[in-house]
């Protein structure tokens, strides 16, 4: 029922103009590095390095405290934002030892993570002719 549901959103707003997405990323603790901000339109593609909606913001990081992008000219639908503080700006989350990140990343929402990453399900919004606002708050 919720993938019908999603579906006809996405229909109905598909002829909607594009709008702006802020983002407000807290957690940045130092100068270091950039931010990461994904912004995915499909669950096959959520979290995979290069498959982000094209334009998603890329942030140096030049002070420490929330980090406020905004993602422009965003379609209306559904998605979904995975946020990656890169510190050694390499373009990926660093992992180690059972896979566990040695970088912080969050995702909109702000879903509970476990073992392992969220889905795409857990982390969709939908964006309208209005835009929007998120927080992410980064996990460590």
């Amino acid at each position: 029922m919720r993938a019908f549901l999603l579906t006809a959103l996405c229909f109905g707003l598909s002829t909607l103009s594009a709008a702006d997405v802020e983002v407000a990323v807290d957690g940045v603790d130092a100068v270091k590095g950039t931010l990461l901000v994904g912004f995915f339109d499909n669950a096959d593609d959520f979290q995979i390095p290069g498959k982000e909606v094209e334009g998603s913001p890329e942030i140096e990081v030049t002070e420490a405290g929330r980090i406020v992008c905004t993602m422009k000219d965003l379609k209306p639908g559904v998605y979904a934002v995975a946020v990656i503080w890169d510190l050694n700006n390499n373009g990926i989350l660093d992992t180690g030892a059972f896979k566990r990140p040695k970088e912080a990343y969050g995702f909109s929402l702000n879903p509970k993570v476990n073992f392992n990453a969220p889905k795409f399900e857990d982390c969709t919004f939908a964006v309208t002719e209005a835009g929007g606002k998120l927080q992410v708050t980064l996990l460590k």
